[in-house]
């Protein structure tokens, strides 16, 4: 495993297209987030407080289950440790996936309600 460079946005992206999601931009990644080469990839959005969003997690659907279930504790282990070293206090998962919310409750964070995310593009 290692951190999320821009020349792996092709390989992340065809993961996105293959669940049927839109491709992201690398604009709209933050800077720091890990990598499984062709199984899985997450990061860690930061604010200007002390919380952290922990999303933007995908898999290779082509990976055996088990092999992106281990990455996926792998990256979320890594992104916490990221943010905890950095001064963060709260960690925040968005989920929409019934396994990512499973992982995130494994890691002690707490469902909270459901929520409607709400986005728009600017320029």
């Amino acid at each position: 495993m290692r951190r999320f460079i821009p020349s792996d946005l092709p390989q992340v992206n065809s993961w996105y297209v293959a669940h049927q999601k839109p491709p992201v931009r690398i604009t709209l990644l933050p800077q720091h987030g890990m990598i499984e080469e062709n199984v899985a990839a997450g990061f860690l959005y930061r604010t200007d407080s002390a919380v952290c969003f922990l999303d933007g997690y995908i898999s290779n659907p082509a990976a055996p289950l088990l092999t992106r279930y281990r990455a996926f504790i792998d990256i979320t282990d890594r992104l916490i440790e990221y943010a905890k070293d950095r001064g963060a206090a709260h960690v925040i998962a968005l989920c929409k996936a019934r396994g990512i919310v499973k992982l995130a409750v494994r890691f002690g964070l707490r469902a909270t309600g459901t929520y409607v995310l709400a986005e728009r593009e600017i320029q």
